[in-house]
């Protein structure tokens, strides 16, 4: 166990030392990047009911999250990132005598926020932790079909994110990074996926092409 406790300390002071040589002199001041992130989100579920007059099936398929991205650093420090993303996603089938039924939604939030980058606590081009906060829309999506009836609908609500992050410098061009956050919107007039609301912790990893 000592060993391989060792072995680890050794890789990652090894792998610190090779980012912190493809980082030196990277700045990223005016310059802008692309990237995807993938995660989870902690409102997800997933259950199966059965009834007595037949039976329904319930899968949210949301412990995944993830989107794409803009960002443009104003300065060193700071930088503007605009997020378009996937939250939650929810499909339901239910069967009974009379009908069978189909039902699936979405909600994603379309945010513009700051990442503000602890420079001078970090003496480490690399590595540049950062604080995070974005507003924007959270569109909720959802369809239902039916024998008889099809119907779809759209819902809007304001909403942000505010969480810390952490990104590490693989060289001029490529950035990987990790944040956390949590999410906080006001409620949908109507409920998409059976919810009016959909707060929630959100961790994603992501991946940056800077240009």
């Amino acid at each position: 166990m000592r060993n391989s406790r060792r072995l680890m300390s050794v890789l990652l002071i090894v792998l610190l030392s090779v980012m912190n040589l493809f980082a030196q002199n990277v700045q990223l001041s005016e310059r802008s990047a692309i990237g995807i992130n993938l995660g989870m989100y902690s409102g997800s579920k997933a259950s199966n009911i059965s009834a007595i007059n037949g039976m329904k099936t319930e899968v949210m398929a949301s412990g995944f999250s993830g989107g794409v991205f803009f960002q443009y650093w104003l300065q060193e420090d700071l930088a503007l990132k605009l997020n378009a993303g996937m939250l939650t996603g929810n499909a339901k089938v239910s069967v009974n005598i009379a009908n069978v039924s189909e039902q699936a939604s979405s909600v994603m939030p379309i945010t513009l926020g700051l990442n503000y980058y602890l420079l001078s606590i970090i003496k480490n081009d690399a590595v540049r932790p950062y604080f995070t906060a974005a507003v924007g829309m959270y569109v909720g999506n959802e369809a239902k079909n039916s024998i008889l009836s099809q119907q779809v609908h759209s819902e809007n609500a304001f909403g942000g994110k505010a969480g810390a992050g952490v990104d590490f410098i693989l060289g001029n061009h490529f950035i990987l990074g990790a944040n956390a956050g949590y999410n906080l919107m006001s409620n949908f007039e109507n409920p998409v996926g059976g919810n009016k609301n959909y707060n929630g912790a959100e961790f994603l990893f992501q991946f940056e092409y800077v240009f």
